[in-house]
């Protein structure tokens, strides 16, 4: 088996796990008010907004027969380069708020004592290594975190059964719900930045990349619905005061000998970081590739990976010292428009061009040959 390609459902496994990330944080903190119908709602859209999102960068890998960075180039000539350019920051932006996020829990929650530098480099260094082994071996390890990620969750479930009370989820009461919902989508899937590793990873997919997706959007939607009924219902108006809402919820759940499952938690969420973040340096790696020589001689391909670990090391050391930027960055991404820029924008104006000179369908005639 190559160690550069998957099947989609090593594909759907892989984005699963990555997407769980999110829930371990504050899962709706700044979407909305409450944890509620509202949000539960919402999930269902985003993953709506997430699908069409990706159509044009499907049209555009199926029309040219390649992946979004080949594409960029074989459409565009050396122009493509930006689009790698501007995708490989995005994803740098988000792989250092990862890695943040991370440092944050284990300095506020685990190890008040400790430095956030560590764990920043700590987990850059471990995700760098594993990035390198290719995405196969990334891929198998996914599904080792994602048995252990479903048993913990449903350790939990098993463990606080006895307090959930239906009666604490917030009903619509809104006096715009459908307003509401959209906004309330609209910044979920501005969050959902595994959206543009499954672009980035869809050709290294043997086959189903497009299944795959259907089933990724179905699996998180199910995943989100759960850990938020779980919170709405055990914590009720407390969930949205509480920096780590799912972590807290596992430290009052009793199962059998474990008496708190937060040491379970904290051991899922660090493996699910270092997945994630490897994912990440392989998605830059897809970016930027095709733009540089490669051969035994070539060592820029090389430093792809090296110049990608420090860059996150140092965004992410940026973050957990200045709150302002920290702020800002989350707005933007909020907003949805890196996302727009880099789903729709980029692959929508590399279908013009393609078009304009006449390699989308030549492209695609290579690659059924």
């Amino acid at each position: 088996m190559e160690k550069h390609q998957i099947s989609w459902l090593q594909l759907v496994i892989l984005l699963f796990v990555c997407r769980s990330f999110n829930l371990f944080t504050a899962t709706l903190h700044d979407v909305g008010e409450e944890y509620g119908l509202i949000h539960m709602i919402a999930f269902l859209v985003a993953g709506i907004f997430q699908l069409l999102m990706v159509l044009p960068a499907w049209g555009l890998m199926k029309l040219t027969g390649r992946g979004l960075g080949e594409a960029a180039s074989y459409t565009m000539g050396k122009p493509g380069v930006w689009f790698s350019i501007l995708g490989t920051v995005y994803l740098l932006v988000t792989t250092s708020l990862t890695v943040y996020s991370m440092a944050n829990f284990l300095v506020n929650a685990a190890f008040p004592d400790a430095e956030a530098v560590f764990f920043v480099v700590t987990l850059v260094l471990a995700a760098g290594y594993a990035a390198s082994l290719g995405i196969e071996g990334i891929a198998r390890a996914a599904l080792i975190f994602c048995t252990a990620l479903i048993i913990g969750l449903i350790l939990v479930l098993i463990g606080v059964a006895g307090r959930i009370d239906i009666i604490n989820v917030r009903p619509i009461v809104d006096e715009h719900p459908i307003q509401s919902v959209i906004r309330d989508a609209w910044i979920i899937t501005g969050r959902s930045s595994p959206v543009f590793l499954y672009v980035m990873l869809a050709s290294r997919t043997r086959n189903g990349a497009g299944k795959g997706f259907i089933w990724y959007l179905a699996a998180t939607l199910v995943l989100q619905e759960l850990v938020t009924f779980l919170i709405a219902t055990v914590s009720g108006d407390l969930a949205s005061e509480q920096a780590f809402p799912l972590f807290s919820l596992t430290t009052i759940a009793r199962v059998s000998v474990f008496q708190r499952m937060d040491a379970v938690y904290l051991g899922l969420w660090v493996t699910v970081c270092f997945l994630r973040v490897a994912v990440s340096f392989r998605a830059c790696k897809e970016l930027l590739a095709p733009f540089l020589p490669e051969g035994k001689t070539s060592m820029r391909r090389k430093w792809i990976l090296p110049f990608l670990m420090i860059a996150v090391a140092c965004g992410a050391s940026v973050l957990t010292r200045d709150q302002v930027l920290l702020r800002a960055v989350m707005d933007i991404l909020s907003s949805g428009w890196p996302l727009v820029i880099v789903l729709i924008v980029g692959p929508g104006f590399m279908l013009i061009i393609g078009l304009l000179r006449g390699r989308l369908r030549k492209g695609a005639q290579q690659d059924a040959g």
